[in-house]
C-alpha cells in the first residue's frame, strides 16, 4: 500500500510538471544537428535568393557569409507553437556573429534569415547560441548586453538591449514626424528617425534625414547626419530616390561603401598573464590581439606580440613575499589582415610599432606596444553612372596592448 501511494504522488507530481510547461512559447527541442549536403543546398540557395542585381555591397556580404558559415556548429530550437530557429556560428573576425535561419510550422522552406551580433557586458560566460534561442522561445536567461539583429545584407533591422535577462529597450527605424518635436515637417517630405523604445513606455526619437517628393526646392533628399548612428554600430540607410536634389545612384553607393568599411576604435586593453610558478626558467608565449576591427564589414587587423619573462620572489621586512618579473622579451612581430569580401579588396600595410618594457623588475612589470598603419579598401566593380572605382584608405592608431605577467 505504501509503495502504491509513492507511485500514485509520483505520477501526480508529473501530471502538474507537465501542465505548468504547457502554456506559451518555449522551448521544447534544442539540440546539436549534424547536416546533410541537401540541406546545405536548400539554406545556400535560400540565401543567394537575397541577392538584388545592383545591390554590390549586400551581395558581397552574402557571398561572405556563405563562405564563413560552419556547417559542423548548429543548434535547433523548436517551440511548441512548432516554429523552428536554426543557429549557425560565422567564422568571421566578429566571432560572435551569428546566422539566423526561421521555419514556420507546417511550411516548407525557410520564412526568414538574418544575423545577429551579440554583445555581452555581464563577466558570466554565456553560450551565445542559448541566448539566441531562449529569447526565441520566451525562456529566461541571465543574459545581460545588446543583440542587434540584420538582414544578410547587413541593414539593421533592431537592436535590443537586455539586464539580467530582462529586455530594457528596443530600437529600430521609424518613419513619420517626431511626436516630441516643435516643428512642423512638410507634407511633402518623409523624414527617417531612430527610436529606442524603453521598458517604461518611453521613446526616443533621433532624428536621421527626409525624403521629399516632387522637384525643385525641398525634393529629393536633406541627409542631415552621417549615417552611422554610433561607433560600434552602422547601418544603410534607404536611398534617395527623385528629386533634383536627390542623390544619385554613385553617391548612394559611395555613401554605403563608406559605411561599410568604418573601423570600431583601436583597440585599447589590458592582457593578464596566467599565473605562473617562480621559475629560474623564462616563460615565454605568444599574444594575438585585435589591432583594429570593422564595424560592419568581415575584416580586423590582429597583431602578434611574444614575450619571455623570469619569475622571481623575495622574503620582504613584512614577512611575506613579494613576486617579480623581469621581462627580457616583449616584442609585437607582425600584424596582418583578417577577413574576405567577394567585391572589396583590401590591403594592410603595417608602418611602424612602439614596444616597451615598463617598472621591470618588479611586481608590476608590464609590456606595452602600438601598431600602425593603413588600410585601403578597393571596390573591385565600377560605379554603374561613372565607371569610377572607390578606393578610400584610413589611417590605423590610437591602438594599444598592456601585457602584465603574473
Amino acid at each position: 500500500m505504501k509503495a502504491l501511494l509513492i507511485i500514485l504522488i509520483a505520477v501526480i507530481t508529473l501530471l502538474a510538471s507537465c501542465k505548468k510547461n504547457s502554456g506559451t512559447e518555449k522551448n521544447t527541442e534544442t539540440q546539436e544537428l549534424k547536416i546533410t549536403e541537401a540541406e546545405k543546398a536548400s539554406i545556400t540557395g535560400y540565401i543567394n535568393s537575397k541577392k538584388v542585381k545592383k545591390d554590390v555591397l549586400g551581395n558581397s556580404s552574402i557571398d561572405t557569409i556563405l563562405q564563413a558559415i560552419k556547417w559542423e556548429k548548429l543548434k535547433n530550437y523548436t517551440s511548441y507553437s512548432g516554429n523552428r530557429l536554426t543557429v549557425f556560428e560565422l567564422n568571421i573576425a566578429n566571432s560572435k556573429m551569428l546566422l539566423l535561419l526561421y521555419s514556420q510550422k507546417g511550411k516548407t522552406g525557410y520564412a526568414d534569415a538574418q544575423l545577429a551580433v551579440v554583445k555581452q557586458t555581464n563577466p558570466v560566460s554565456t553560450d551565445f547560441f542559448d541566448v539566441i534561442g531562449h529569447i526565441f522561445t520566451d525562456e529566461k536567461t541571465s543574459f545581460t548586453g545588446t543583440i542587434s539583429y540584420y538582414k544578410v545584407t547587413r541593414q539593421l533591422l533592431f537592436e535590443a538591449g537586455y539586464e539580467a535577462g530582462e529586455k530594457k529597450y528596443l530600437k529600430k527605424f521609424d518613419k513619420g514626424i517626431n511626436p516630441s518635436a516643435n516643428t512642423t515637417i512638410s507634407a511633402r517630405c518623409t523624414s527617417y528617425y531612430l527610436v529606442t523604445h524603453w521598458s517604461d513606455g518611453s521613446t526616443d526619437w533621433e532624428y536621421l534625414y527626409s525624403v521629399c517628393d516632387g522637384d525643385g526646392p525641398g525634393g529629393g533628399c536633406e541627409q542631415t547626419r552621417s549615417l552611422s548612428y554610433s561607433s560600434a554600430t552602422a547601418f544603410n540607410a534607404a536611398r534617395c530616390q527623385g528629386g533634383s536634389e536627390g542623390i544619385s545612384e554613385d553617391e548612394a553607393m559611395a555613401q554605403e561603401f563608406n559605411n561599410y568599411i568604418q573601423m570600431q576604435p583601436s583597440h585599447t586593453g589590458n592582457s593578464i598573464g596566467a599565473v605562473t610558478n617562480v621559475s629560474s626558467n623564462p616563460i615565454s608565449d605568444i599574444i594575438t590581439w585585435d589591432v583594429a576591427e570593422a564595424t560592419l564589414g568581415f575584416w580586423k587587423i590582429v597583431a602578434s606580440t611574444r614575450y619571455s619573462y623570469i619569475h622571481d620572489r623575495f622574503f620582504t621586512v613584512n614577512m611575506t613575499y613579494e613576486h617579480i618579473y623581469n621581462m627580457t622579451v616583449f616584442e609585437t612581430t607582425g600584424s596582418q589582415f583578417v577577413g574576405s569580401n567577394t567585391f572589396i579588396e583590401s590591403t594592410w600595410a603595417q608602418t611602424g610599432v612602439l614596444n616597451e618594457v615598463l617598472n621591470n623588475n618588479t611586481s608590476n612589470t608590464y609590456g606595452k606596444s602600438r601598431v600602425t598603419g593603413t588600410i585601403r579598401h578597393r571596390l573591385r566593380q565600377p560605379l554603374p553612372i561613372s565607371g569610377g572605382i572607390l578606393d578610400y584608405t584610413f589611417p590605423v592608431q590610437g591602438n594599444e596592448l598592456r601585457f602584465y605577467p603574473r
